[in-house]
């Protein structure tokens, strides 16, 4: 009997087995048909195994000794024989069941390819309408752009001609013109040489007095930095020495109550003043920063005041150099002239 209970259960399992394993192709056309014939023959198969199962002699089972059990009432016992047989009518309901299932599988693929094959030529059609529409959008685009290249060319070369005579009769005036400038540019580079070597002095000199001020801040941030540590490190102890000494006092006598609520008012006295301290000395800071921002508002404005002047004196300079050019060529004109 255990030994038909166990090829019962190897028999479903290889049904579930084959059933898993088997591939179904997605992408070419499913035949219902040879899938329900393939089920069919598979069932065959397993009943031919079950029918000899039945049919080999079956050792009998070994009865070992058990303990005295109450009776119980008769209950009635199935052969293996007909175990068998209730195991084979699950198998056919099984695979009835899972031949209706490979039908509507089946009958999904089938529509699933249909829609994939619909969808494919409908993007397809589109794809090409799209792609034709583009060459001849593209052609269009062409045409306009040598039509107009070529507009460009001939304006280009009507601009080149002019460009050339115009070129000679500056080439002419230029010779001309750079031997009298000449000595007029040197004695300007020279004062505006002047200017810059003073402009530039000025300004190092405000670097360095800039300088000085940031380091002094960051001195007396470190200064701050270090006194506030001290400061901090100090209320602390004082601090852990009060509560020390609160817990003592609390410990040893419940009369020295009073005693430590003073001493926790002069604790908090102390962290007020130290509070104050602190207050005082960001009023302090914020104080020192407006002066120190006043002070570089006042060297900016000095710096600027100091470049427009220099601009002022080289927009003079060229004017004059302009005026002496005029003046120069007025001179060239009348001696022609005459």
């Amino acid at each position: 009997m255990a030994d038909v209970e166990e090829k019962a259960y190897e028999i479903e399992d290889d049904f579930d087995d084959d059933f898993d394993d088997e591939s179904i192709d997605l992408e070419g056309p499913v035949n219902s048909e040879d899938v329900v014939a393939a089920a069919d023959s598979r069932e065959k198969e397993r009943e031919h195994e079950t029918t000899q199962v039945m049919k080999s002699p079956k050792s009998p089972p070994q009865i070992k000794a058990a303990p005295p059990v109450a009776k119980k009432a008769p209950t009635t016992r199935k052969t293996p024989k007909w175990l068998a047989l209730e195991e084979l009518e699950r198998d056919r309901s099984r695979v009835s069941l899972n031949r209706d299932r490979v039908r509507s599988i089946t009958q999904k693929l089938s529509k699933l390819q249909q829609g994939l094959e619909v969808d494919r030529s409908r993007s397809r059609a589109a794809m090409e309408t799209q792609v034709k529409e583009l060459q001849t959008q593209i052609q269009r685009i062409e045409s306009e752009q040598e039509s107009r290249l070529e507009e460009c060319d001939q304006q280009i070369e009507h601009v080149m001609e002019a460009l050339g005579q115009e070129r000679l009769a500056r080439e002419l005036l230029d010779e001309r013109k750079t031997k009298e400038a000449e000595a007029i540019i040197k004695s300007v580079d020279l004062k505006i040489d002047g200017f810059r070597t003073d402009a530039v002095a000025s300004e190092e000199a405000h670097a360095s007095e800039l300088r000085e001020i940031r380091e002094q801040m960051e001195t007396e941030k470190i200064l701050r930095a270090q006194a506030e540590e001290k400061f901090g490190v100090q209320l602390y102890e004082q601090v852990a020495r009060l509560t020390e000494q609160v817990e003592s006092y609390k410990d040893q006598n419940t009369a020295l109550a009073a005693r430590v609520q003073t001493l926790e008012t002069a604790s908090k006295a102390a962290a007020e003043e130290a509070a104050a301290e602190r207050r005082a000395r960001e009023d302090h800071e914020t104080h020192v920063d407006g002066l120190l921002e006043d002070l570089c508002l006042k060297m900016r404005n000095e710096i600027l005041a100091e470049r427009n002047d220099r601009e002022s004196m080289e927009e003079t300079l060229l004017k004059l150099i302009e005026e002496t050019c005029a003046r120069v060529e007025g001179g060239l004109v009348a001696s022609s002239s005459s």
